[in-house]
């Protein structure tokens, strides 16, 4: 079961999505302790909730649905085996995303800001709609199947899209960076510190690989900065790549190497041959494995399945504090990565 709540707020409230003007909106139940924490006491009000059951909604005859899903872009590629699956069933289906997460989703398709603004047809179709918000977290597995396995639809594998001058952007790039034959995307920035692989080890393996292959960073603008290397170019410099531009370089590179973040979920989609770095959560739970190779960090904390919420958030007892990494993590050595890169690049 999940929930929804319809809430009004009678005055601006600086939530997640940015500023919220007075108004009536839908908002899922794990999104609301961040909107009312900015709300004044007595400024808002619970108008109605609705708990969503999916047996309740796969017998009515309704055919729109809206999945409620803030972000981010990880979490979204997930949804798509669901999103697609009831399209082909002949349901209309709508994401409702933050403003910033839009730019996941090809043109055109069917899309709306998050929180959902009250309408009549929003109204009439809410009820039907489909909300993850803590659903993988009560039942471990790889999370788009058991997305799959809760709506009642086929499992099917988790696919991204771009669109022919998308594609063309990133052998263009590509072209235009890179003198050697073979080339790498690396995504060394994690979205949450408890994920991430010591600083150390980056350098180690780029200073490696750099006398064999092209070697493409990328990540959020500004994220990484080092003096410039013979055959690394650092597309994070400046104002970056776009999510989309981001998944093109993937798209056109011979192998990405990544930690567990949304990057690595494209390169996966794309059918890019990966190397994963994970710890804290398993592959298994992240990945269907059946392309490149994923390492699962060992230690006796490993897996700690624990699901930050900002960036420097841990659980009890755990290291990375201390240490500025994941112990699990750092049993991953430059020497086991480069292994494997030479298995799928000679």
């Amino acid at each position: 079961m999940s929930q929804v709540y319809k809430i009004e707020f009678k005055e601006s409230v600086k939530g997640p999505a940015g500023e919220i003007q007075p108004g009536v909106y839908w908002i899922s139940k794990g999104d609301m302790p961040n909107f009312l924490s900015a709300a004044k006491p007595g400024t808002w009000e619970i108008l109605d909730m609705i708990a969503v059951f999916p047996d309740y909604w796969r017998k009515s005859k309704n055919k729109d649905i809206i999945i409620i899903r803030p972000g981010g872009f990880g979490d979204l590629l997930f949804l798509n085996p669901v999103r697609y699956g009831l399209m082909s069933e002949g349901y209309r289906v709508t994401v409702a995303c933050l403003e910033r997460f839009k730019e996941f989703y090809l043109k055109g398709e069917a899309v709306i800001s998050y929180p959902i603004k009250s309408t009549p047809e929003i109204d009439d179709n809410i009820q039907y709609s489909i909300v993850c918000e803590g659903q993988i977290e009560r039942n471990r597995g790889y999370a788009p199947e058991k997305l799959c396995e809760w709506v009642g639809i086929k499992k099917t594998a988790v696919n991204y899209y771009l669109e022919p001058d998308e594609i063309q952007f990133g052998k263009d790039l590509i072209k235009e960076n890179c003198k050697l034959d073979k080339t790498i995307t690396l995504h060394c920035t994690p979205s949450t510190n408890l994920r991430g692989w010591p600083v150390e080890y980056w350098g180690k393996l780029i200073e490696t690989l750099s006398k064999d292959y092209n070697l493409l960073i990328i990540g959020a603008p500004g994220q990484v900065r080092f003096e410039q290397i013979k055959n690394v170019v650092n597309l994070t410099d400046g104002s970056g790549l776009t999510f989309r531009e981001s998944a093109s370089v993937i798209n056109s590179s011979n192998l990405f190497i990544g930690i567990d973040s949304s990057q690595l979920n494209i390169a996966h989609a794309l059918r890019v041959p990966a190397i994963g770095l994970y710890g804290p959560v398993a592959w298994q739970d992240r990945s269907a494995g059946d392309i490149g190779h994923n390492f699962n960090g060992k230690a006796d904390c490993a897996p700690c399945n624990f699901h930050p919420f900002g960036f420097t958030e841990y659980p009890e007892g755990c290291s990375v504090p201390s240490l500025g990494y994941c112990r699990a993590l750092s049993s991953i050595t430059p020497e086991m990565v480069l292994t494997k890169v030479r298995k799928y690049l000679g």
